[in-house]
């Protein structure tokens, strides 16, 4: 997941955090602190590679250190390993959405 999918998930858990019950609440405070760390990890990483998109010819390329000019470049970064709380966390919401894992 990107940076700013993940900032974006955190806003829309944020809009609705207010009127939920209680139960609800801590469940979404919960995924809210997850998404929060996660960015944060995310955020110290290093691209491993960078994507270029020519503005003109619409061509993409793939290097390994990113270039001076262009304004079309994006970072790619490295798979980062599933944390045991998030699966905890995917598991429990599952679990309280459909009854079973």
């Amino acid at each position: 997941m990107s940076i700013e999918a993940m900032k974006q998930a955190l806003e829309a858990l944020d809009c609705i955090y207010s009127p939920l019950h209680v139960r609800e609440i801590n469940k979404v405070g919960a995924a809210m602190d997850v998404l929060r760390q996660a960015i944060e990890q995310a955020e110290k990483q290093e691209p491993v590679a960078w994507r270029y998109q020519n503005g003109i010819t619409e061509t993409e390329y793939l290097v390994w250190q990113k270039g001076t000019g262009g304004r079309n470049w994006t970072p790619l970064y490295a798979e980062p390993l599933p944390c045991p709380t998030c699966q905890s966390l995917a598991r429990a919401v599952m679990m309280d959405q459909t009854g079973k894992a």
